[in-house]
């Protein structure tokens, strides 16, 4: 038995029209993706890796979708080593092969939003990678049914454990910022870093600090709703300030809803048991 953590967050859309549902949404969507060869519904997600949807189940009673995306790394085979005696051998696998990262979901469907549980791990998909690869299958859906198309994306926003935006809001001075980027924001044309970008870690981290006396607290308000919408390369954001002259820290990563769920592991492959882990995972969501 391991722990395994996940983290809570919401989908919607900008400005849904009226009597729109999320659940036929999304399960359209779903089902248009089921629909497509393994190779249909590959993504490219730059830097050498892909995913695709690889299994997902709907249940009308309790209006719940669940499933598993896979992902992997590809272009990289250095030699195997052995953790107990440091042999080394070589890697058979070929450069178009990767080792399979899945990612276990829950969604339940609401008026107004989607809740989503999703598996939180380093090689593990986020909840940005997530929704992108959705928003792209909508566009897909819409060129293939150009008489009805759904012309609408989503967007994501944390579930707070404390509302960040509360606690920023009591700082009585934000004296510094640190804004989280993706990585390939550094590839950008207003950068114009080299396009290999392998070495760089995922992240890249851009400081802003306040003037002497001063405040930058408006423009993280404004960095926290791009986060919020999901339509930035921003990743997290922590901040550095002061409250009735206590020095404290706040971080959107820290924030977001978590908790840990234990569910067995694989002894043969160290992978978590997939039949398990959505069960624990739709426990989490059933009661809210």
């Amino acid at each position: 038995m391991a722990q395994r953590r996940v983290s809570y967050y919401t989908i919607s859309v900008e400005n849904p029209p009226q009597d729109f549902s999320y659940e036929t949404f999304v399960t359209t969507i779903f089902n248009f993706i089921g629909s497509q060869t393994l190779v249909n519904r590959k993504q490219d997600m730059g830097d050498d890796r892909f995913c695709f949807l690889s299994a997902k189940s709907y249940d009308p009673r309790t209006h719940i979708s669940r499933g598993i995306f896979k992902s992997a790394k590809h272009s990289y085979r250095a030699p195997l080593i052995d953790r107990i005696t440091l042999n080394e051998r070589e890697n058979p696998k070929t450069l178009d092969e990767g080792e399979v990262f899945k990612t276990h979901f829950v969604m339940k469907y609401r008026q107004d939003e989607i809740l989503t549980v999703i598996e939180c791990a380093l090689n593990l998909l986020t909840i940005k990678s997530v929704v992108d690869y959705l928003n792209l299958f909508v566009r897909k859906y819409d060129l293939v049914h150009p008489e009805d198309p759904i012309g609408l994306q989503l967007k994501y926003e944390l579930v707070p454990e404390d509302d960040f935006g509360q606690a920023l809001a009591n700082m009585d001075r934000v004296k510094a910022a640190t804004v989280f980027f993706h990585k390939e924001v550094l590839g950008s044309e207003a950068l114009g870093f080299a396009q290999e970008l392998n070495d760089v870690q995922e992240e890249v981290e851009v400081t802003l600090k306040a003037k002497r006396n001063l405040s930058i607290t408006q423009q993280i308000v404004g960095a926290l709703g791009r986060l919020n919408g999901g339509q930035s390369q921003i990743t997290k954001i922590r901040v550095k300030g002061s409250t009735d002259n206590v020095e404290s820290v706040i971080d959107t990563s820290v924030i977001v809803k978590k908790t840990y769920i234990d569910v067995n592991k694989n002894t043969e492959t160290g992978e978590y048991e997939s039949p398990a882990m959505l069960t624990c995972m739709q426990e989490l969501l059933e009661d809210m």
